[in-house]
């Protein structure tokens, strides 16, 4: 009885590291998007300020859709991604140097896509 009590503790642990994994990876790796896209050519604090808070923004936002995905609808669950992908692609794009217009529409059909992909899988997989 007690193998399996440690068993299912060591499991637990696992799944709760798990849950921070992937979006502290794609914090670190849009922060870093962020930061190049930031700088200009040119190192600077600035740009390396507008990676770490991007990055943290995302991660942050990531782990707090992922820990509430059994209290919202799947639905709901979706269009929140959709809407985060959205913003955030349309965040980069316009640090790249886009135009008001052509951001927003980037961040639209990006976040659409995503949103409709999200709610498709959300909706016919379980948790």
């Amino acid at each position: 009885m007690q193998a399996h009590a440690a068993h299912a503790r060591a499991h637990q642990r696992a799944h709760v590291s798990a849950g921070w994994a992937t979006p502290v990876t794609i914090g670190v790796v849009y922060g870093l998007y962020a930061w190049f896209l930031a700088r200009n050519e040119q190192y600077t604090a600035g740009a390396a300020i507008v990676g770490v808070v991007s990055g943290a923004v995302m991660a942050l936002c990531l782990y707090g859709l992922h820990t509430t995905r059994s209290r919202v609808m799947p639905e709901l669950r979706g269009l929140a991604y959709g809407a985060l992908a959205g913003i955030g692609i349309g965040y980069l794009y316009s640090l790249g140097g886009g135009s008001l217009l052509a951001t927003s529409i980037m961040g639209l059909i990006v976040g659409l896509c995503v949103a409709v992909a999200a709610i498709y899988r959300f909706t016919t997989r379980p948790d």
